[in-house]
């Protein structure tokens, strides 16, 4: 199969892939009820080091919120759980199956450096 030249269009069935969603920044909501930890895929300290962003996959809010995230430090190791529930205030909200990609920025006490962060809802 031959790349298309500039200004035409691929031929079927050979559309380039999407392009990544690029996250959705959120802010922790306490209260949430029903929470649970769930796992992240991926941090990346951002910055002088000292905040991580943390991205996972989610569903759409109400009835997946980001209640809190907890954060554990040793000198070798961050651990980062997120917590999440779904919003008492629509606790009748029926929500479509759809994978949404979700960040949130966690203040470090001090510089990430060469520490390991792990996942505490794994």
């Amino acid at each position: 199969m031959t790349e298309p030249s500039p200004g035409t269009l691929p031929e079927p069935g050979c559309e380039p892939p999407p392009e990544p969603q690029a996250a959705e920044l959120v802010t922790p909501r306490p209260g949430m009820a029903g929470t649970r930890p769930i796992p992240w895929t991926g941090a990346e300290p951002i910055g002088d080091g000292a905040t991580l962003r943390v991205t996972w996959i989610s569903g759409v809010e109400p009835c997946q919120v980001l209640d809190r995230v907890e954060v554990a430090e040793t000198e070798t190791e961050v651990q980062v759980t997120l917590v999440e529930g779904s919003d008492p205030a629509s606790p009748d909200a029926v929500c479509i199956e759809l994978g949404v990609s979700k960040a949130v920025e966690v203040d470090l006490s001090a510089p990430l450096g060469e520490r390991t962060v792990v996942d505490g809802a794994a």
